[in-house]
């Protein structure tokens, strides 16, 4: 049964102090001209629950029934709901097919499907973060994904960028393809390119690494350039400048200042290499 959405105009009749409230009767609800007028302005009339996009299947068309405080055309406010394109405060329970959104975002559920998303200002995703591209700060509870991420990231339960640029705390992260800034992982980091200073509390696998690397346990990919710290061993390709193994290490040219607990093997060893065994 469709409802006309009463309660929003309790907020919205502090803006529009010229209309005079005149009292009329619907046949399931009571509601003054003023509210009748506003109501039918922003939204019409529309389910409830599709105001939080809830109720529809993934692949359906989504509702983007939304309501803005104030009502005007200012291109700011505050927003409830779906809304498409959004500049200001936004609150929506899950985002679906959301596509331009400037400012504070705040969702409670889990994310839809938002191909074209661009988020630029900041982001609380309770239950995750789904857009193409991040710009700002990106909170989430479980953790974001996005194609592109520039800026500060932390997730709670870990993240998944194609392309990411800045900061990033997570227990868990992969990174698709390239990662540019920190890296802070509590478990571990697996990616296709880190550049710049990369932390993990267990270990780190990935192609190549470029700059501070440091893990806890192991470190294994192709090629590691910079600095080069695992806990227990390293394993893979090429090192490059000083790599440090607390047990052993392993791969196919180590060139720089190699130092390892145990041993070392490869294939060609250029610079100081020095092993406990």
């Amino acid at each position: 049964m469709r409802k006309q959405f009463i309660f929003s105009c309790i907020f919205l009749c502090s803006f529009l102090p010229g209309l005079r409230a005149q009292e009329t009767t619907d046949s399931d609800t009571k509601t003054t001209e003023k509210e009748k007028i506003v109501i039918e302005w922003q939204v019409d009339e529309f389910e409830y629950d599709d105001i939080w996009g809830l109720g529809e299947a993934e692949d359906s068309t989504p509702s983007h029934a939304s309501f803005t405080i104030p009502p005007f055309d200012w291109g700011w406010g505050i927003t409830f709901g779906n809304s498409e394109s959004t500049a200001g405060i936004r609150f929506n329970l899950s985002d679906h097919h959301v596509k331009d959104v400037k400012g504070f975002n705040f969702t409670f559920w889990k994310p839809n499907q938002n191909p074209d998303y661009r988020l630029k200002g900041f982001s609380f995703g309770l239950l995750g973060t789904n857009a193409a591209q991040l710009h700002g700060i990106a909170l989430t509870g479980l953790g974001p994904v996005a194609k592109e991420m520039y800026g500060l990231s932390l997730g709670m339960a870990g993240v998944a960028f194609e392309r990411f640029y800045g900061i990033n705390v997570a227990p868990a992260a992969m990174i698709e393809k390239q990662s540019i800034g920190i890296n802070v992982a509590a478990l571990g980091q697996a990616g296709s390119d880190f550049t710049g200073i990369n932390l993990s509390g267990l270990a780190q696998g990935g192609d190549d690494f470029t700059g501070m690397n440091l893990a806890g346990l192991a470190q294994g990919g192709n090629d590691f350039t910079g600095i080069n710290l695992a806990g227990v061993g390293q394993g893979g390709n090429d090192f490059t400048g000083l790599n440090l193994g607390g047990l052993g290490q392993g791969g196919n040219d180590f060139t720089g200042i190699n130092v390892a607990g145990l041993g070392q093997g490869g294939n060609d060893f250029t610079g100081l290499n020095l092993a406990g065994l």
